[in-house]
């Protein structure tokens, strides 16, 4: 079993959402889970997978309980278990109540107990007042184990991503997929919230990398889960990648027009400016067609639906699968979706026209990177993973740079369908892209030739032993 101090309630989350309870519901499981999680730190209900999947009836009783266990688990801080309710009193009319303690250490605890009973008033119960009594005769606590400061909002609107999960090589191959898949589900909804507030363009990117690392996941363990509803949940994970695509073009292609009209030696044209305006009403209409997808009763009963999923090892699961009884084979088949590649780009005619199949190579070539990046905290494989992974992720930015210019080539063409001859500062720009591409192209068969290498082959090769 995997010990985490710093995410300790992540482990116990997952443990009882992956091992059976006797006597518990699967909903009665969820809300347990939710408990374990909401103790500690910032109480984040949104991005909850266990608190998702629950009816609004059970989240009202989670964030009650959770309020409670808050102030029990800060009651105890100083851990000695000596502390004692001496008193309470209560005021129904401004919601206000006074928690009177005293034993060794009750100074320290009432401290940290007031601090996380920030739930208790955020959830309807009123502020909530907690008062040391003082003991001379108290023998002195014994000094607390510090934790990271949180935040006097329990339901904050902050964090910092999906968390690693670690497994071993014999662990179920079900077990660490779900677990993933919460990982990244949870970063997944931590950018939406990025992606409402726009106030860059990073959430935009990173929301769609989340869903295509979920869809990797998914399409992983179809070998040990529900074959329906791997099928359905990948599909609504591209169907929202789908949404978000037109605006991620547009900030990728106007950040590009920006740089250049920014760093040409003379002044842009005003005609460049026009591109920019055109660029910018696409962008904004994206962006409206987008949150309209994210407000839609779909997308909603999506994250319901893939919630329950991951947090339900219900019928359909194969456990007995493990990681090592599948992980060579599927890191493997993703190499060979990559080299096939080979025998459909011809490196003996010019390249330009190929740049279509070029783009299905760095499909080809996430695939794997993600299914690296999945199995690369098994057991000691990070350095070995790491190995094989640098010269990969490089041919794959590579080939990103050639795919938005690619973009860039089909947006202005579509312009000038529109509007007719264009503006020789746009053509100029173009021309720019152009070249860049023709730069880039150039580079090609040495990226290529490195990862179809026997080198990068036995790389990989050691990749599997170690598994």
């Amino acid at each position: 079993m995997h010990i985490s101090q710093p995410l300790h309630h992540v482990v116990g989350r997952d443990i009882v959402l992956d091992e059976p309870l006797a006597g518990l519901r699967d909903a009665e499981r969820a809300v347990v889970a939710c408990l374990i999680m909401f103790h500690r730190k910032k109480v984040r209900p949104d991005l909850e997978p266990a608190f998702l999947r629950l009816g609004r009836r059970n989240q009202v009783l989670v964030l009650r309980l959770a309020a409670l266990l808050r102030i029990a688990d800060g009651l105890d801080y100083s851990q000695n278990q000596m502390t004692q309710i001496a008193d309470w009193e209560g005021d129904s009319d401004d919601q206000r109540s006074t928690l009177y303690i005293s034993g060794a250490g009750a100074e320290e605890n009432a401290r940290r107990a007031a601090k996380k009973a920030d739930l208790w008033q955020d959830v309807g119960f009123g502020k909530m007042q907690i008062v040391a009594l003082e003991h001379a005769d108290m023998p002195p606590a014994p000094e607390a184990t510090p934790e990271p400061d949180e935040s006097s909002h329990a339901l904050a609107r902050e964090d910092v991503g999906g968390y690693r999960v670690s497994v071993a090589a014999s662990d179920g191959l079900a077990v660490m997929g779900r677990r993933l898949l919460r990982s990244y589900f949870r970063q997944m909804l931590q950018e939406e919230r990025g992606v409402r507030s726009d106030d860059s363009v990073e959430p935009i990117h990173q929301m769609r990398v989340a869903t295509r690392r979920l869809r990797a996941i998914l399409q992983i363990i179809r070998i040990v889960a529900p074959e329906r509803e791997v099928r359905y949940f990948r599909r609504e994970l591209q169907q929202l990648a789908r949404a978000l695509a037109p605006v991620r073009d547009a900030d990728v292609f106007l950040e590009a027009v920006q740089d250049y009209a920014t760093n040409r030696p003379e002044p842009a044209a005003p005609e460049l400016g026009m591109l920019l305006d055109a660029l910018h009403t696409d962008r904004d209409a994206a962006y409206a067609r987008a949150l309209a997808y994210l407000d839609s009763e779909r997308h909603a009963r999506f994250k319901h639906d893939f919630a329950t999923f991951m947090t339900d090892p219900g019928e359909g699961w194969q456990p007995a699968v493990r990681v090592r009884d599948a992980a060579g084979s599927i890191i493997w088949q993703h190499y060979e979706g990559l080299r096939a590649y080979e025998e459909r780009i011809d490196l003996e005619t010019a390249l330009e026209p190929q740049i279509e199949t070029l783009h299905e190579t760095r499909i080809a070539g996430k695939r794997l990177r993600y299914v690296l990046e999945m199995f690369g905290d098994v057991n000691d494989m990070a350095t070995p993973v790491e190995r094989v992974l640098k010269p990969l992720v490089a041919t794959q930015e590579y080939l990103g740079s050639l795919q938005d210019i690619a973009v860039a080539t089909h947006y202005i063409a579509a312009l000038e369908a529109q509007h007719g001859t264009l503006h020789t500062d746009v053509a100029s720009y173009q021309g720019y892209r152009q070249s860049a591409q023709a730069g880039l192209l150039e580079e090609f068969p040495r990226r290529w030739s490195r990862l179809l290498s026997e080198p990068y082959r036995r790389d990989l090769a050691q990749v599997l032993v170690l598994l």
